[in-house]
């Protein structure tokens, strides 16, 4: 492997283990009215997708009802000031109707986020599309770490995309 791919590696490597340490992003959206910022707890499935739960009603959800794209930032709760350590995600955000990919988000965020199974409908309810609370899949496309950590104290300057092993 030479010095670049094994590099690419590395930072595709210490991105993915932000993202799987987090359970709090936040995803911002572009809606008629402008931008919108919320934060969403996720749970990290296969294939370089994020699981999360939201209101179809609300504002980031009709934001991306109309339009999709989304970003998303996630930071390690470690970071400070001067020791920023994040990843900055673009994606694409979808519902799904798939009763297999639903009982997986749904499995997960149980085991995720204590008491959340109480107060979740069942899977064939929440695949349904005019369920209110449902899960929703933000698929990433492309990437771009910050590490201004004593241990990285690197920064990647584009995105890049995201050939995800999670």
């Amino acid at each position: 492997m030479t010095d670049e791919a094994s590099a690419t590696v590395d930072v595709f490597d210490r991105a993915s283990n932000i993202i799987r340490a987090g359970t709090v992003a936040g995803l911002a959206t572009d809606g008629k009215n402008g931008p919108d910022l919320c934060a969403v707890f996720y749970v990290v499935m296969e294939g370089g997708r994020l699981g999360f739960k939201s209101r179809r009603s609300s504002t980031h959800m009709r934001n991306l009802a109309t339009r999709p794209q989304a970003a998303a930032l996630v930071y390690a709760h470690t970071s400070t000031y001067s020791a920023k350590f994040g990843v900055q995600l673009k994606g694409v955000v979808r519902g799904t109707r798939n009763l297999d990919e639903m009982a997986e988000l749904v499995e997960l965020y149980v085991d995720q986020f204590q008491g959340a199974g109480k107060k979740l409908g069942s899977i064939e309810t929440l695949a349904d599309p005019t369920t209110e609370s449902t899960f929703f899949v933000f698929e990433i496309a492309e990437f771009r770490l910050v590490d201004e950590s004593p241990q990285g104290n690197f920064t990647m300057l584009d995105f890049e995309p995201f050939a995800s092993k999670l």
